[in-house]
């Protein structure tokens, strides 16, 4: 048996060795695609402006004020994939970064943990994607809802694809504008 990659086509082949009155056989599979292949992730900073002072506190970003990244490429490609950010909270404390203590990232609505032992100290915020199928990339929205002490905040993102969709985009890459054309039941003139 032979292993081959996860595009090929499985192969068989059967050989006769009349001399030796053997019959060899070959059969070759594609091996299944690694979870690896389907999940992009990464980090990105929104650098907030502002930078006022309020009773000997820095404050930064207007609270109520909206930011975006760039765009961003996941790297897996063209097609749809799901995008989870979430809000990263890091001490800069070099004994904390020693000790790899104090890292955390807030998934979904962190401010249930204000006022709790889990309390980050992190600002409110709501966060949400626009994924570009097409492109193969995403951007980052946030918007602060209350004063952020830091100059920029940290978002760390990870991007999945089911592997069907994988299968599609990747046959959709094969057909030539022609061939999608007709089977999207469409004709340029």
């Amino acid at each position: 048996m032979r292993n081959l990659g996860p595009q090929e086509p499985p192969q068989f082949s059967a050989d006769y060795k009349a001399g030796a009155g053997r019959l060899d056989l070959t059969l070759g599979l594609p091996q299944p695609k690694s979870a690896r292949d389907e999940v992009g992730d990464g980090t990105v900073d929104i650098p907030l402006v502002g930078g006022i002072s309020r009773g000997g506190i820095i404050s930064f970003g207007k609270q109520e004020r909206s930011y975006y990244t760039e765009e961003i490429s996941h790297g897996l490609g063209p097609g749809q994939v799901l995008v989870t950010v979430g809000l990263e909270s890091a001490d800069g404390d070099m004994i904390s970064d020693l000790l790899n203590v104090n890292e955390s990232v807030f998934y979904g609505a962190s401010d249930v943990f204000q006022g709790s032992e889990f309390d980050a100290g992190l600002p409110r915020v709501s966060i949400g994607t626009i994924v570009y199928p097409r492109k193969g990339t995403f951007r980052i929205g946030l918007k602060l809802l209350s004063a952020a002490e830091a100059p920029s905040l940290r978002m760390r993102w990870w991007a999945v694809r089911n592997s069907r969709e994988a299968d599609h985009a990747e046959a959709e890459a094969g057909l030539t504008s022609s061939e999608q054309e007709a089977a999207a039941g469409t004709d340029r003139k």
